[in-house]
């Protein structure tokens, strides 16, 4: 096996230990939505799910630290923690340069699973018609230049079975944030939205900020309570239909 990355110390148990954690979440998951796959007759995305099944199965040691080949799949946790670590490296040392860095999130009112692929789609292509707007704008000289950070997140609630996909920003000031959420309600009408679930927030760290964004990349859990109210430890689900049919 040809050796990459930078490997892991093989005598620092606590990183032993989350790799073990996140391989014994990452093979549940998989064998059930491998199922999923075989009842849908899904072939390819049936061994793409034995591919993370088997991630990191096997691991050479060298110079006391393990190295191992990555299936790189979105579902696989190990690989998603791999990708939020890069992420945060490449990206950290600009959101450090903004001054007063916002954290913005755009919603649409939930769907059904049913509708759930062409909700996604609408919602692509309005970021792509504001982006463009706003850029021709900037161009023109009336009015600021788009810069952030986003990632799409889409969270199931097991009661009502819907989902709610939804877009986290950062961007580097005020104006940009305010700008977004005033093009993005235009464009929603408060038929497909509301004013209150739109969020803007001040980051005041800007790991923390950065790391809220990054984290939904690699978000497994859903909450059984969706509205909270009951925050007790207890036994937590993943539904296997709901990651199948978001997609990946």
């Amino acid at each position: 096996m040809k050796l990459s990355g930078l490997g892991s110390d093989i005598k620092d148990q606590s990183v032993l230990f989350n790799k073990a954690k996140r391989k014994f979440v990452t093979q549940q998951i998989a064998r059930e939505l491998i199922t999923v796959a075989k009842k849908r007759g899904e072939k390819e995305m049936e061994k793409s799910l034995w591919n993370t099944y088997y991630c990191l199965n096997d691991i050479v040691v060298s110079d006391h630290k393990i190295y191992g080949s990555s299936c790189k799949n979105r579902i696989c946790t190990t690989c998603n923690s791999i990708r939020k670590a890069e992420i945060i490296n490449k990206y950290l040392p600009v959101i450090e340069t903004w001054a007063n860095p916002q954290l913005d999130t755009l919603n649409a009112k939930s769907c059904y699973a049913k509708n759930l692929n062409s909700r996604m789609k609408a919602m692509k292509r309005a970021f792509k018609r504001i982006l463009t707007t706003c850029n021709r704008r900037y161009q023109r000289g009336n009015g600021p230049k788009l810069i952030g950070i986003k990632s799409l997140e889409c969270n199931f609630n097991p009661e009502e079975r819907t989902y709610n996909p939804h877009y986290h920003f950062i961007f580097p000031n005020w104006e940009i944030a305010i700008l977004l959420k005033r093009e993005w309600m235009k464009l929603w009408t408060k038929r497909y939205t509301n004013g209150w679930a739109q969020d803007i927030r001040s980051i005041k760290n800007s790991v923390e900020g950065l790391i809220e964004v990054v984290k939904y990349g690699s978000k497994i859990f859903t909450e059984p309570d969706p509205n909270k109210k009951n925050r007790k430890k207890g036994t937590r689900y993943v539904n296997s239909l709901s990651c199948f049919t978001i997609p990946i």
